[in-house]
């Protein structure tokens, strides 16, 4: 690996690191570490979920149409993978989990974007799931309009599960509105990192 790739990946681990935000928050108690929600979540009492769902931690991002485009434009050295969820699609939340150990196991040669399509009102529930699923990557909220959908394919209307799978270095957007398989999404992934 180059010393420019290896400074930048370094960077972006740092940055993941640091973006944890779980430093406490007043009337609020401090979140699990997110490497315990997977294995623990399910023999914590329901008082001790509810307390986790509503610590600081991980939160959702408000996320503007305009600024998502500035994400999905920049000129970084990995494709950036969009997942279009809701805060309804229950399997999503598994699907995520699924999408961020590829990352690890690939070395972090992606970067994972999720795209909760709900308005504000969502937010106190988007951040309850997130952090009783153990999402530990990025998630933001966007409330999107029909053009928004429309910027991201003529056909699409917002359905969900859907993939924007896109790398601005080598000019390549790939658009998929269906749910992949854990096989699709590591066949369609290894075009664009190997």
């Amino acid at each position: 690996m180059r010393p420019i790739k290896r400074i930048i990946f370094c960077l972006i681990i740092l940055s993941t690191f640091f973006s944890c935000a779980n430093e406490k928050k007043s009337g609020h108690s401090s979140a699990l570490p997110h490497e315990i929600l997977n294995s623990e979540s399910e023999n914590l009492s329901k008082k001790d979920l509810e307390n986790m769902a509503t610590a600081s931690g991980r939160e959702v991002v408000a996320l503007r149409e305009s600024e998502f485009f500035q994400i999905l434009n920049q000129k970084i050295e990995v494709p950036v993978v969009c997942f279009f969820v809701n805060a309804a699609c229950e399997s999503c939340f598994s699907k995520m989990k699924t999408i961020e150990n590829l990352q690890a196991e690939n070395q972090n040669s992606f970067l994972l974007k999720n795209i909760f399509l709900n308005d504000a009102t969502a937010s106190a529930e988007i951040n309850k799931k997130i952090r009783t699923s153990g999402i530990a990557s990025d998630c933001y909220q966007l409330q999107g309009s029909a053009e928004f959908f429309k910027k991201i394919d003529a056909t699409w209307r917002g359905g969900v599960p859907a993939f924007l799978i896109s790398y601005p270095k080598e000019e390549v957007h790939l658009f998929y509105p269906q749910d992949l398989s854990r096989e699709e999404f590591l066949a369609v992934l290894q075009t664009l990192i190997f």
